[in-house]
């Protein structure tokens, strides 16, 4: 079961025209789009989300290849540019005086985009 999440655009995410972002296996976030979208279009922009996550998530990943890929959807009009984001991790040190001050969250080390279509 997926859940599926909508929200609106943060700032950033208006800027590089940011429609969709889906997650194999766990989310699918769909932004709003803009208020001047006639319904027509915004149906096919939807329309076409669906789709291309339908292939998406068949793709096989090889086991131990690393880090689960985040497909990104841009545009606000089809066709829909589509991209791989892979998010590269890596775990803080823990301390003893890190107990409460979120120590053991994660730092962003690498952004690897693959442009699919």
């Amino acid at each position: 079961r997926l859940s599926v999440i909508f929200r609106n655009p943060s700032p950033s995410e208006a800027k590089e025209d940011l429609v969709a972002e889906f997650r194999p296996g766990v989310q699918l976030a769909l932004v709003s789009l803009p208020v001047a979208t006639n319904r027509e279009e915004s149906a096919e922009v939807w329309r076409s989300i669906l789709a291309a996550c339908f292939t998406l998530a068949a793709r096989k990943l090889a086991p131990g290849s690393g880090p689960a890929p985040v497909y990104v959807f841009f545009g606000a009009v089809s066709p829909l540019s589509v991209v791989e984001r892979i998010y590269h991790y890596q775990t803080r040190k823990y301390r003893a005086t890190d107990k409460f001050t979120g120590g053991l969250n994660r730092k962003l080390i690498r952004l690897e985009e693959k442009r699919i279509s």
